[in-house]
């Protein structure tokens, strides 16, 4: 039976640290479907969730952010009030930005779904 937490639960667990370590790791998390937790920063003006990593940053696109805020059914103050917390996430993309930093597409959504 799989067990799911509350986010923040796991965000000091050895393997949440593992998987957010480098490009490398970020991808093999892609690919297994592994649900990892990082720290929301900031939202920014499209009201996407910005999320520090150790290796670079990731994004969680607004409608990507909760259930139900495509559709309008759940409100922005729902990734706004992630701000300075934990978030869950599913890796979505991984690559590199024009400065060649690591940059990542996550989805809070589908962690959220599963």
């Amino acid at each position: 039976m799989v067990k799911y937490l509350p986010e923040g639960k796991t965000f000091n667990d050895p393997e949440n640290k593992y998987y957010l370590q480098n490009e490398k790791t970020l991808l093999e998390a892609a690919c297994h479907g592994i649900t990892l937790e990082g720290h929301a920063v900031m939202c920014s003006a499209e009201h996407d969730l910005i999320v520090e990593l150790p290796c670079g940053k990731g994004i969680i696109p607004r409608t990507e952010g909760a259930i139900g805020i495509e559709d309008g059914s759940t409100r922005d103050i729902a990734l706004l009030s992630r701000v300075n917390k934990t978030v869950c996430f599913k890796v979505i993309k991984v690559g590199r930005n024009e400065s060649g930093e690591v940059e990542c597409v996550f989805s809070r959504r589908l962690a959220q779904q599963e």
